[in-house]
């Protein structure tokens, strides 16, 4: 192999823990970093009512679109993007707007995201991720394309809506709604110090908890900030991170499009003022699900994955039930991975541990990666062939950190041609408003 470029360490020991680089992230809007006091105490003077009418208002304008395009939405089987497409419906029209959902069939993200695209009227297309082409040259490809680090298997089966995409194509991402709005980093009391959000982030950011693989020694907090970014008066210590590190750093950055201009109104300024402000509570409950429901009820009245395919004002009891009748189906899986009835129905994408015992051209393609990694002795802490020679036999279940592995060896093949720069990124823009 042709002789390499100096990594630095600790680059490559945040990558395994973290699946991206925490530094050096995207700018994000800088509303985000206003001091909030004022509209606090505004906020915090309202009802529960008189908040979800302020956030129904607040995301409508989010929403809100005058230009004449091809509007693409991404859409699951969640609520962030059936928020979107509801949103474009009232501004736009279903006329103007598709739905691409890219996964597996049989899934709860892929049908729903069939299901709520039909029922809103506008045309969908659905991408199989079975039939994605494993050949390292291809995903180096793919590595190559992003200007910062990335999991390349997480990001892999992001660039297929390229496939679909027209150059006036206007792609709405709601892939942040639900972390801006509530449930990652919200805790029920939040951080009073920037050492215990620090920990906190540390600990929930970590991929690989059953089979670690940085060096001894390595703390993942060393490479995060070591004091806040911005006053807590702008940005509390759990949001700061949130924000400033994992979506500027992995979330951001996974939405480029070559050319495209990208959207994500869930950033709007507006909006993240009010989500953001809200008394902590009602952020801890979710309040912005309930603004979702107020705003768009026809949409949301049908099934979501969040309740494993019932609707959202289904009785706990049944939910709790579907809960359970899924995880009893899915028990074979454990003992025998290639299990043949059907997908898993809350599968994300891909099941990596299934394709690998399937499809030979995955495999073949994770062994050539995973044992130049093991050329290169950069990781001389771990036994990366013994990892991947394990998890072949069966013997154990590391398919989390095999993809590691494979993805930061694909990684480094891109990093080692630096006269191929990075494709232009996308005009990702908060927002969605106005007049083009």
């Amino acid at each position: 192999m042709s002789e390499r470029p100096v990594l630095d360490p600790r680059w490559v020991a945040a990558y395994l823990h973290y699946g991206y680089q925490p530094w050096d992230g995207v700018p994000l809007p800088a509303s985000l970093t206003l001091d909030k006091t004022a509209r606090r105490a505004e906020l915090a003077g309202l009802s529960e009512p008189e908040l979800i009418a302020e956030g129904v208002r607040s995301l409508t304008k989010a929403l809100s679109c005058r230009t004449a395009a091809d509007h693409v939405v991404p859409l699951s089987g969640g609520h962030d993007s059936r928020g979107v497409l509801a949103g474009l419906l009232e501004a736009v029209g279903p006329s103007h707007v598709r739905a691409v959902t890219f996964g597996t069939p049989g899934t709860l993200d892929f049908e729903l995201g069939r299901t709520i695209a039909q029922a809103a009227g506008v045309r969908w297309e659905g991408i199989d991720l079975r039939a994605l082409r494993w050949e390292t040259n291809e995903l180096v490809a793919v590595a190559r394309s992003y200007a910062r680090p990335l999991s390349v298997f997480s990001t892999y089966p992001h660039t297929q809506l390229r496939r679909v995409l027209r150059p006036e194509s206007i792609v709405w991402s709601g892939s942040v709604g639900a972390s801006v709005g509530a449930t990652y980093y919200v805790f029920r009391e939040p951080s009073t110090t920037w050492a215990q959000a620090r920990a906190r982030f540390a600990t929930g950011e970590g991929r690989l908890r059953a089979l670690p693989l940085t060096p001894p020694g390595f703390d993942p907090e060393s490479v995060l900030p070591r004091a806040p970014l911005h006053d807590e008066r702008a940005l509390l210590y759990d949001d700061q991170l949130n924000m400033q590190i994992r979506h500027a750093c992995s979330f951001m950055p996974s939405l480029e499009l070559a050319g495209q201009d990208v959207r994500v109104p869930y950033l709007d300024a507006d909006w993240a003022m009010f989500v953001l402000c809200i008394p902590h509570q009602f952020r801890y409950d979710k309040l912005y699900e309930r603004v979702l429901e107020q705003a768009f009820p026809a949409l949301f009245a049908l099934p979501t994955k969040k309740n494993r395919g019932l609707p959202i004002l289904s009785p706990a009891w049944r939910v709790k039930l579907r809960r359970q009748l899924i995880k009893l189906w899915k028990a074979p899986r454990r003992l025998m991975p290639v299990w043949p009835w059907g997908a898993d129905p809350v599968l994300n994408y891909l099941d990596y541990e299934r394709l690998v015992r399937t499809q030979p051209a995955l495999r073949a393609m994770i062994d050539e990666n995973v044992r130049d990694l093991a050329q290169r002795k950069l990781l001389d802490w771990v036994d990366v062939e013994a990892i991947w020679r394990r998890h072949r036999r069966g013997a154990a279940n590391h398919i989390d950190a095999v993809m590691q592995l494979a993805s930061l060896e694909l990684l480094l093949k891109a990093r080692e041609e630096p006269s191929r720069a990075p494709v232009a990124a996308s005009r990702a823009r908060a927002g969605g408003g106005g007049v083009a």
